[in-house]
């Protein structure tokens, strides 16, 4: 055993380079279809295309996350990672997950490599996907389903357009922000006036807001002062478990009369999903490695209507203990890297998706959240110091 180990870390240290690039490929394929599905393209031949090339991905991760942990040098953290990565093996054989799947290998695979360069493929496709859904959809080859201003540019929901315009833009702050400061404030502008007056999406018009406001704040003060200091450094850095327990008291509290209540009754968005979560903590128990949950989204039938559109509720319920406790583990520790590394802005922003995630499920999706891979890679975003 020890001659396999010995042989497999020479093999990864003579090929490391070729390794990383396979691993850039194989992000960018998984990526590209997870994006795709995300679209209201629907061309056979390139699904079918992009569904394989996407599973045969996944699995070359494998042999990729091995190599990561045998030049793991620190025992406890190569442990950690190859329980992450026979979990998600486990789930794929087992369950069927996919998704979960194939994020917990990419974040173990993502081991010492550049996050620079997974945020430029992550971005560049992410533009070049929605440049393509919105011409589709202003030229009628995709719906653009409109509700009152409310459009959707050629995704499958006008909300989940407002989460990628959300998501991209903090990807673009980090590789871009220190040398185009005002640019970014501009364009984060513009962005929120879109999702603002032609989206319509309540919570991701509120946070836009808080972008822009802030994102002008840190350009007139790069330095960050406002963040630098210990209770907030604390905040940020548990900001997704304070927003999960957040969101868990105010769905266990759910009684009918929130209505009247005038905060809930006029964000009925969110007292409506606050009930769907009661329901499902009320019928669903908590287990190690999660259940089948039946969801039905047909809006047409309100009555029969149930979705668990909390990010840290459904990965508790349908995903079990152990990948809720990763992804909130992974975050807290993601959230402590950026606050040592002086990235106090990006910690701010990643507070952002904690407080979208609970009230969207996208967190769980590599299509959004690209941030998650930052827990074993090199954040070698430019310094802003």
């Amino acid at each position: 055993m020890i001659q396999v180990i010995e042989f497999l870390q020479r093999f990864e240290e003579r090929y490391r380079e070729k390794i990383e690039v396979l691993y850039y490929v194989l992000f960018g394929l998984i990526f590209t279809y997870s994006f795709y599905l995300t679209t209201l393209f629907d061309i056979p031949i390139l699904y079918r295309t992009l569904t394989l090339l996407a599973y045969g991905a996944t699995a070359l991760l494998v042999p990729v996350c091995l190599l990561s942990i045998v030049a793991t040098k620190n025992k406890k953290v190569a442990i950690i990672k190859l329980l992450i990565v026979a979990l998600a093996v486990f789930q794929q054989l087992y369950l069927s997950r996919f998704k979960m799947s194939a994020i917990e290998l990419l974040v173990v695979g993502a081991s010492d490599k550049s996050f620079t360069k997974i945020l430029k493929i992550y971005l560049y496709i992410g533009i070049v996907m929605m440049i393509a859904a919105f011409i589709g959809s202003v030229t009628g080859f995709l719906p653009d389903f409109v509700d009152g201003h409310r459009h959707n540019y050629g995704i499958v929901y006008s909300l989940d357009c407002a989460a990628h315009y959300l998501y991209l833009l903090i990807a673009a702050h980090m590789l871009y922000f220190k040398k185009y400061k005002w640019v970014m404030f501009v364009v984060t502008c513009i962005f929120s006036l879109i999702v603002w007056f032609l989206i319509e999406a309540k919570t991701s018009m509120v946070l836009f807001l808080i972008f822009s406001i802030f994102t002008l704040y840190f350009v007139l003060d790069p330095k960050q002062r406002i963040l630098k200091n210990k209770p907030t450094e604390w905040f940020l850095i548990g900001s997704f478990i304070i927003f999960f327990i957040i969101i868990t008291v105010l769905t266990l509290s759910y009684t009918p009369e929130f209505y009247q209540i005038p905060f809930f009754a006029k964000w009925r968005t969110l007292t409506w999903r606050l009930q769907l979560g009661k329901r499902a903590l009320t019928e669903y128990p908590i287990r190690l490695f999660g259940q089948q949950i039946y969801e039905n989204i047909n809006h047409e039938s309100p009555k029969d209507y149930f979705l668990i559109d909390c990010s840290y509720i459904r990965c508790l319920l349908m995903y079990g203990l152990t990948h809720f406790i990763f992804l909130m583990s992974a975050h807290t520790i993601i959230q402590k890297k950026l606050i040592q590394q002086k990235f106090h802005i990006f910690a701010f922003m990643l507070m952002l998706i904690a407080i979208h995630s609970t009230m969207e499920i996208l967190l769980l999706d590599i299509a959004y959240n690209v941030f998650i891979l930052m827990l074993f890679a090199k954040i070698d975003i430019p310094s802003l110091e």
